[in-house]
């Protein structure tokens, strides 16, 4: 690779980019003609040309440079970054070369956006030799998953999916203030919370404050008006007393943009900044303004609150007014599936929420836990539920408990963990009561044992029938119910199953939507299986659910991989385990599937070390799901190794706990012919028979 970097300073220095591009080609100087020879050495500052040198001969030297490196074992690549800043003379002689080199030479140059017209090629690439292939890449913002890897690579520490998402956002995509912004944040004592702004990088406070201090007073004051808001429109700007015109100097500053509705900041950092720069009794003056006059209820209890909270304090009266208004607008939660937790906690604190009635504080925090889970922001959501547990009582406790038990499974913690607080929750109501019917409908699923989990699916289908308000978790429990059946040996009772499919029309079950994939791929219906776990992730994406994409696109690995399609399983494996590293949320299942790509490609090693490790965690945790598959991956492993012995004997292990949890019929773990294999092989005959009377 043969690259050079010229910069704005150097756009007078004579050849300076062309000789960083050839001083690795120093040693192949000497060979040249004695002209070109001289050419490239003056270009290098190797010697005194002692007289001009033609253009065309520095050109030509190039040419031959470029030539010869291409006669090495490996293609050239010539790198131009960035193109607008080459020197003249540079330019020129590459210009020239890279129309005659005569072997094949990659060119990359880069160009930002604004310096050329859009059909204008760098460096005349458009007239070079007539099997040269010209490819336009357009580099946008980078995303959330790039900079999480960026930012754990520089930094070596990973953050929350929603503090990496607000510095993805500030950042405007550019690694290089993610960076910044991120080295900021980690200077904090704590964390800044949701409702907190990112702390500015202090080259962009003084960028920004510079700007500002060139702004006349209305212009000023404008800007920071806008900074305030969450959606600068014209008309709210004017209510508040600023002026369109106030933001020509701003505009002409490059602070911001001003279209026909809106105001937009030219860079998202650039608002934040100007808002921590606002002195607090000018910021408080600027709230009260806002919340008298912005169009919408959500700004306006945002501004409430900032005016009116201090530490200790409830925020004022509008906010209970206003609390349940994001739903009611349609915008969805991280899990809609999991949303009937805050929801059913407000009816049932409605009573509480009576004027001077007490407990009213209770359904708020409910709430405030659930929509920490909907964020993604788990650490918070379970410590939250937990405290709220602690000191309510009554419904508002099992709704709390049941929350904590539904973090608990989304960050794959001990199973245990899980169904522990849910039972907690089930004692705290009436058996009776519709809210025990959707406490047994995520028992159901937090159970793995079939004969309990099909236990609380009944009571689900049972408590829940009839409740139009609650036909997500009805489904939810017939799927259940037809899965654990079918676990428990019983004959598949397709009638639950088209039932709960009917139910869901155009949204599928989210708490277990799964349910059918996982049948239809036990019974070799591969496609059926991927065109329903693709519908599903497509709505989770369209509902910005991360939770569920990470949960489908583990199950689509699983899909693709049962039906010998590994290049697909591997993506959707590493895409399910690098979301769940930003989410914070377990990888046990997504490392299994990758040992078991491992295995199936035959890189046994690796397969056999998740398998071990797998195995440890799994009775750390006492986690019988995590111990089933990692022993149906380690049999494998011994089986595909030849390990005949050793296989039979895993096998037997996995069958023993197959039938210590009462599963009959596993599913989705074929393991019956793999056994039958070790077991008759030369040798390994003593091996338990399987039992095929079912």
């Amino acid at each position: 690779m043969l690259a050079c970097a010229p910069a704005e300073s150097e756009v007078d220095l004579p050849f300076a980019a062309l000789a960083d591009l050839l001083r690795p080609l120093t040693p192949q100087v000497a060979a040249l003609p004695r002209p070109q020879r001289a050419a490239a050495e003056a270009v290098l500052l190797a010697s005194d040309a002692g007289e001009p040198i033609d253009e065309r001969v520095i050109g030509a030297a190039t040419c031959a440079l470029l030539d010869a490196a291409g006669t090495g074992p490996a293609p050239v690549l010539v790198v131009v970054d960035d193109a607008p800043w080459l020197d003249r003379p540079s330019e020129r002689a590459l210009r020239f070369a890279l129309r005659r080199v005569a072997r094949p030479t990659a060119t990359l140059v880069t160009c930002r956006r604004g310096d050329a017209a859009p059909e204008d090629v760098p460096l005349g690439l458009e007239r070079a030799p007539a099997d040269a292939r010209l490819v336009r890449i357009g580099l946008g913002p980078l995303g959330v998953g790039a900079l999480h890897h960026i930012l754990r690579a520089r930094l070596g520490t990973t953050f929350g999916r929603p503090l990496l998402g607000r510095i993805a956002r500030e950042a405007g995509g550019n690694p290089l203030l993610a960076i910044e912004l991120a080295r900021s944040v980690l200077r904090l004592p704590r964390p800044p919370s949701p409702g907190e702004d990112l702390p500015a990088a202090a080259s962009m406070h003084r960028l920004v404050a510079d700007a500002l201090a060139t702004l006349p007073p209305a212009g000023r004051a404008a800007v920071r008006t806008a900074s305030l808001l969450a959606t600068p429109t014209l008309r709210d700007l004017a209510a508040a007393g600023a002026d369109p015109a106030d933001f020509e100097p701003a505009e002409e500053a490059g602070l911001l943009t001003v279209t026909p509705a809106a105001v937009a900041f030219a860079h998202p950092v650039y608002a934040s900044t100007v808002r921590a720069g606002i002195p607090a009794g000018v910021r408080r003056r600027l709230h009260r303004t806002l919340a008298g006059v912005v169009a919408d209820p959500d700004e306006r209890a945002r501004h409430l609150r900032a005016l009116h909270h201090r530490p200790g304090r409830s925020a004022p009266p509008t906010r209970t007014r206003d609390r349940a208004h994001p739903r009611r607008r349609g915008r969805a939660p991280a899990h809609p599936g999991r949303a009937g937790v805050g929801r059913a906690a407000l009816r049932a604190g409605r009573a509480a929420h009576a004027p001077g009635r007490p407990g009213r504080a209770g359904p708020r925090r409910l709430a405030a836990a659930q929509c920490r889970f909907d964020s993604g922001d788990y650490a918070a959501a379970r410590a939250a539920a937990t405290a709220a547990a602690a000191e309510l009582t009554g419904d508002l406790r099992a709704e709390s408990l049941l929350l904590a038990a539904i973090v608990a499974w989304s960050t794959d913690e001990s199973g245990d963990a899980a169904v522990d607080a849910a039972e907690g929750a089930l004692a705290a109501v009436a058996p009776g009561a519709p809210l025990a019917g959707r406490i047994h409908a995520y028992l159901a699923m937090f159970r793995d044992a079939p004969g309990r989990a099909r236990a609380h699916a009944e009571a689900a289908a049972t408590l829940l029938d009839g409740r139009p308000g609650d036909r997500p978790l009805l489904a939810a429990a017939l799927l259940q119910l037809f899965f654990n059946e079918v676990r428990a040996g019983l004959p598949a009772r397709t009638e639950l199953l088209d039932r709960a499919l009917a139910m869901e029309g155009d949204e599928p079950s989210w708490l277990a939507g799964t349910v059918p994939a996982i049948w239809w791929k036990a019974i070799d219906a591969p496609d059926r299986a991927r065109e329903r776990l693709e519908w599903m992730l497509g709505r989770a994406v369209a509902r910005g659910d991360e939770p569920s994409q990470h949960e489908l696109l583990s199950h689509l690995g699983e899909a693709e991989l049962l039906a010998g399609r590994f290049p697909a399983a591997e993506r959707h494996i590493a895409a399910a385990r690098e979301l769940g590293e930003q989410l914070g949320t377990g990888l046990a299942g997504e490392t299994w599937l990758a040992g078991l790509l491992d295995a199936h490609r035959g890189r046994l090693a690796e397969a056999d070390a998740v398998a071990r490790a797998g195995l440890r965690r799994a009775d750390e945790l006492r986690d019988h799901w995590l111990r089933r598959i990692n022993q149906h991956l380690a049999a494998f492993v011994a089986l595909s190794a030849g390990r005949m012995a050793e296989a039979a004997a895993a096998y037997g292990a996995l069958a023993a706990t197959v039938d210590a949890m009462g599963l009959v019929e596993p599913l989705a773990q074929r393991f019956e012919p793999d056994w039958v294999e070790a077991c008759v092989a030369p040798g390994t005959s003593r091996g338990r028979s399987p039992d095929w009377s079912g």
